[in-house]
C-alpha cells in the first residue's frame, strides 16, 4: 500500500510540474516524450531497492493514463513550420462517451494511412 501511496504523490508532483509549463494541448504534442522522460527520470531517482523502482513504475504508469486521457479530452496542437495547428479531434456525440468516439475517429483515420 505504501508503494501506491508514494507513487500516486511522485505522479501528482510530476503533473502538477506538466501543467506549469503552460497550455496543456501544446504540451499534449509531445506526450510520448514527456511520459518516457518522467518514468526514466522517476527510475533514476528512486533506483537501489525493488520498493523503489515499484514506485517508480507506478508513478509512471499514473502519468501515462493522465497524459492519455488528457489528449482525449482537451485535444492536442501540432507544432508546425507555420506555428500551432490544432489536430482535428472526433466530432462530440450525444453518446457521452468520448472514449468509444476517440477510438472509433482513430480506427477511420487509421484506413487512410
Amino acid at each position: 500500500m505504501a508503494v501506491l501511496i508514494a507513487g500516486a504523490i511522485a505522479a501528482a508532483a510530476i503533473i502538477f510540474l506538466i501543467l506549469k509549463f503552460g497550455r496543456i494541448t501544446r504540451i499534449l504534442a509531445f506526450d510520448k516524450w514527456i511520459d518516457v522522460g518522467t518514468t526514466i527520470i522517476i527510475g533514476i531517482m528512486f533506483f537501489g531497492t525493488f520498493s523503489g523502482m515499484m514506485v517508480a513504475v507506478t508513478a509512471g504508469c499514473i502519468v501515462s493514463a493522465f497524459l492519455y486521457f488528457a489528449k482525449i479530452i482537451f485535444g492536442a496542437e501540432k507544432l508546425t513550420l507555420r506555428g500551432w495547428k490544432q489536430q482535428q479531434q472526433p466530432k462530440r456525440t450525444k453518446s457521452r462517451n468520448p472514449i468509444k468516439d476517440y477510438v472509433a475517429w482513430r480506427q477511420s483515420w487509421k484506413s487512410f494511412s
